[in-house]
């Protein structure tokens, strides 16, 4: 401990002489900055700092001398406590000028002041960290007087740059502080290093075990360190570091195949939403165990090659093995039994527990240039497709595939400037009465004839447009040129028939957008077309728990607008009948496929869908009506409108292009 404070005495006096030339610097510039306004006391000042410095001066001399006598004849405890009455005395000098000066002064002359205080304290936190009390009491004897007397001014301006001031002083200290503590692990360390020197010289043996035995920690860690690196903490599993290694030491040979697959867990969110992240993490565990042992039944065929897995990264894992010369199917055949294998119920803390399991492959003839990323890429690109058509699905990289994607990018991007290169357009079917045979609304239905591609079906850009996420912009661009259209058509000259409605498909992330409603209005508005003839038609994903809330509440605002709120392709995906009472809807509409089909059993549902219907004062709309023969059963069972191409196909401009003709109602 006392060799420990010698240290730190020695880098004092290492500061010392910088320190005092600053200081005295500091109070020959104060006087001379002073000198236009100066009174006597401001001279006996001046003249007792540079006493003070002189007398400072002397006792660093002293107190270098006395370090270089032996430590037996050495007083450099005695001398510290004179050095340090030093440095408090001089900040007592500086107090005495704070506390007098700052109220005697103004404007330049009390900022000169302060500044220099200010900057007296700042070098204190470096010159004197080695003195731990001395250091911090001579930045508070700077300070503190200052703020007091600037904070009795009692101005608005004096008194922040007295809270400021007070601010920097404990900042100062805090710095102050700070950098004891550093300078007093550099001299520990310092002190252990040269105890480890001595040690080391006196006992050179002992020395080289040591070293030795350094030596075998320092490679232990390196090897720990490498392994944490490459490997997932959870799994055990190689992590993507370790796989891109690994495969830098794949050696394959001529005819061989390289499979590279990416597995995922289908909807493994849930597991961590419905029974939390621990049980999450044990299934992943048993997954990853479950992939190992399906490895190793896959091992001989890679003939002394063993296959290399890891956890690509959240539910998502990936293998690669070389595969000697296998036949066309067998890879197949050997990754969807992977896939069922992963796919089959998981005993977790006695609990059985399943999830979905998708996989993409990429299989190619093993080239030594052939990079990890561009084999990634394809498995990504399988794994995305088996997704895409349902999960639970085992899907080949293949050139088909490729091609698709291409197309499914360029489709994606052109999407980006379809709502302003006039290259969507609208037709409209009209939806007629089932009693009268007379058009009651058109379903407006949106058509794209892509540059370069040409007509694109619906089928195929609308999915398009919700992954890209396009489908909002294109969306309102449908809603605003519909009420448009729709403001243009005439009421029935002969019967006084108000004009019909024109109906919208509507996308949920559209509902989902907090303004929706607002946006509803604007286009009803700007095309001067009233609510009531307005029909925003929604599929039954809309009943869908996760987004039930928002949903409601935009539906809700439009029926209070007075706009028709119909359900689309009913039948066909989250059907519940507590949501037809809860929700404000005004129709449902039959999907096409129970109309085609017309067998007993979609009758029954239709039949059903009526009666259900009737109940909840909802009106039923059949669509997919292509005979005569059709429309009278439809009507027979009680269906209010019909849509299909025996009422007429999709035109542009709606009974605008074709003058609205009644048609037989159904017998």
């Amino acid at each position: 401990m006392a060799e420990h404070e010698k240290r730190l005495w020695r880098q004092t006096l290492v500061h010392h002489p910088r320190g005092l030339v600053v200081t005295t610097a500091a109070a020959v510039g104060v006087g001379v900055s002073l000198g236009r306004n100066a009174t006597e006391a401001v001279w006996l000042w001046l003249v007792g700092m540079v006493g003070v410095a002189l007398i400072r001066g002397l006792l660093y001399l002293l107190c270098r001398a006395d370090l270089r006598r032996e430590d037996g004849r050495s007083h450099w405890r005695v001398w510290a406590r004179w050095h340090d009455a030093g440095v408090i005395l001089a900040g007592l000098q500086w107090a005495t000028l704070a506390w007098w000066g700052v109220p005697h002064y103004q404007g330049v002359d009390r900022f000169t002041i302060l500044i220099v205080l200010a900057a007296l304290a700042g070098g204190a936190t470096a010159n004197l960290a080695p003195s731990r009390l001395v250091g911090k009491l001579f930045i508070l004897l700077v300070l503190l007087p200052a703020c007091w007397q600037l904070g009795h001014l009692g101005d608005t301006p004096n008194l922040v740059f007295a809270v400021l001031g007070a601010i920097f002083a404990w900042v100062m200290v805090s710095g102050h502080e700070s950098t004891y503590r550093v300078l007093r692990q550099i001299v520990a360390l310092d002190l252990e290093k040269e105890a480890l020197v001595v040690a080391l010289s006196a006992r050179s043996d002992e020395a080289m075990q040591a070293n030795a035995e350094l030596e075998r920690r320092v490679a232990d860690r390196t090897r720990a360190l490498l392994y944490k690196t490459q490997h997932d903490t959870l799994t055990r599993l190689l992590n993507r570091r370790g796989m891109t290694e690994a495969h830098r030491r794949v050696d394959g040979r001529e005819g061989d195949a390289w499979v590279l697959a990416q597995v995922s867990l289908d909807h493994f969110k849930r597991i961590n939403e419905t029974l939390g992240h621990e049980w999450g993490d044990l299934l992943l565990r048993a997954v990853a165990r479950r992939l190992l042992s399906q490895l190793e039944r896959l091992a001989p065929r890679c003939e002394g090659r063993p296959p290399v897995v890891c956890r690509w990264g959240g539910d998502e894992f990936m293998l690669s093995l070389l595969w000697r010369q296998p036949l066309p199917d067998q890879v197949l055949e050997a990754m969807e039994g992977v896939r069922q294998a992963l796919a089959e119920p998981y005993t977790v803390k006695g609990r059985s527990l399943t999830v979905g399991v998708s996989l993409g492959f990429s299989a190619r003839l093993w080239r030594p240039e052939d990079t990890l990323n561009a084999a990634v890429q394809q498995a990504e690109l399988a794994l995305t497709e088996a997704k895409r058509s349902g999960r639970g699905r085992t899907v080949e990289a293949t050139l088909t595939l490729q091609m698709l994607h291409t197309r499914r990018n360029c489709l994606m991007e052109a999407l980006r400037t379809a709502t302003r290169d006039d290259s969507l357009t609208l037709v409209f079917q009209p939806i007629v009465s089932a009693r009268s045979g007379r058009p009651e609304a058109y379903e407006a239905l949106l058509r794209w004839r892509c540059a370069g591609m040409g007509p694109i079906s619906p089928v195929e850009f609308i999915p398009l447009a919700e992954d890209s996420g396009q489908i909002c912009a294109i969306g309102h661009w449908v809603l605003t040129q519909a009420c448009q259209q729709a403001s243009r058509w005439l009421a029935d000259p002969d019967t006084g028939r108000p004009p019909p409605k024109v109906a919208v498909n509507t996308s949920l992330k559209q509902l989902l957008q907090a303004d929706f409603a607002a946006e509803v209005r604007q286009a009803l508005q700007q095309a001067g077309l009233p609510p009531q003839r307005l029909v925003i038609e929604v599929t039954e994903s809309v009943f869908n728990e996760g987004d039930i809330d928002r949903v409601l509440a935009t539906l809700l605002a439009l029926r209070q607008s007075g706009v028709e709120v119909h359900v689309d392709d009913f039948g066909t995906g989250y059907s519940s009948l507590s949501r037809l009472r809860e929700f404000p809807l005004t129709a449902v509409k039959v999907d096409k496929s129970f109309v085609l089909a017309g067998d007993e059993r979609s009758l029954a549902v239709i039949e059903g869908t009526v009666l259900i219907a009737r109940r909840f004062g909802l009106r039923v709309i059949a669509e997919g009506v292509e005979t005569a023969e059709q429309a009278a059963a439809l009507a027979a069972l009680g269906v209010d409108e019909l849509q299909g191409y025996h009422f007429g196909r999709p035109a542009p401009g709606g009974p605008l292009a074709a003058p609205a003709v009644s048609v037989s109602a159904p017998a």
